[in-house]
């Protein structure tokens, strides 16, 4: 796998900050004009410009996340008051894909356009999804039945070993597919997912699986977790699930959680992890 140079990353960030202007140029007065503020934090990166409206404790809000060569568009909203339910809006893609910065230039007012006509009917447009703040059933079968449902997957749909960027994608896309789908129909797939994703942090950056009995936890631990439950891991399923319940959104990137993983497990140094970016 080729190395992203130093040059490129450059230039990426260059083409990221130009599309975060040009939309703001574009957006920043429509979007005032319908009590929406622009906001923003280090976590999201450049290549997401959020706008939320805030009505008591329920919120709504538009989201621009941008690659290089593509702008998706997510509306999504929350309401309160209802703790046994999660409302946000998945399944809704809009996608844009341009070859230069002069061609988005040409290309924002219709992204911005397409915002504008969802931002009156967010909250219609929410599908409510069941909380679930525990897995333990599941912590239980992933770690009970890891390696078979890891091979399954990989057999099923021709994934390799160690995944690579292009893989990762492909993975997210099949989550993303399936989020308009009911968690119990999905819920084969995403266990297998799970596994496989774990198994792939495991082949290459090292760590174990370990269940923590008393709340049934399971998870991929790095050095001594195992043994002292203290420590970097990854949390396998909540990162299949994120991108199952929540898709296109850029703080749940796979890409980025398996970076975040070779981090933790402190076994690779900055240059190894630029295979997957």
């Amino acid at each position: 796998m080729r190395i992203v140079t130093l040059e490129e990353q450059q230039n990426d960030l260059r083409i990221l900050t130009a599309i975060h202007e040009t939309v703001r140029k574009h957006a920043d007065a429509i979007m005032k004009e319908h009590k929406f503020s622009y906001y923003t934090h280090p976590r999201y990166g450049i290549g997401a410009i959020q706008y939320m409206r805030n009505k008591s404790k329920d919120w709504q809000k538009i989201v621009f996340s941008a690659t290089p060569s593509y702008i998706r568009l997510r509306p999504d909203s929350k309401k309160s008051g209802e703790m046994e339910l999660r409302h946000y809006i998945a399944g809704i893609q809009d996608l844009w894909f341009f070859n230069s910065l002069e061609e988005f230039e040409e290309l924002c007012p219709k992204v911005v356009d397409t915002a504008t006509c969802y931002l009156p009917r967010l909250f219609e447009l929410e599908i409510k999804i069941p909380y679930r703040p525990h897995y333990s059933d599941e912590f239980q079968i992933l770690y009970d039945n890891r390696k078979q449902l890891s091979a399954d997957f990989k057999k099923e749909f021709n994934f390799p070993d160690e995944p690579y960027y292009t893989d990762l994608k492909r993975l997210e896309r099949m989550l993303e597919d399936r989020s308009c789908m009911s968690y119990e129909e999905a819920k084969e797939f995403i266990l297998k997912a799970a596994a496989y994703f774990g198994e792939a942090v495991i082949k290459r950056f090292g760590g174990e699986w370990v269940l923590e009995d008393e709340n049934s936890f399971c998870c991929v631990g790095f050095g001594d977790y195992k043994d002292t439950g203290s420590g970097r891991y990854c949390n396998v399923l909540p990162v299949i699930m994120g991108a199952f319940e929540m898709p296109f959104n850029s703080r749940l990137d796979l890409i980025e959680r398996f970076i975040q993983a070779g981090k933790d497990s402190g076994s690779v140094d900055e240059q190894f992890l630029n295979i997957y970016r």
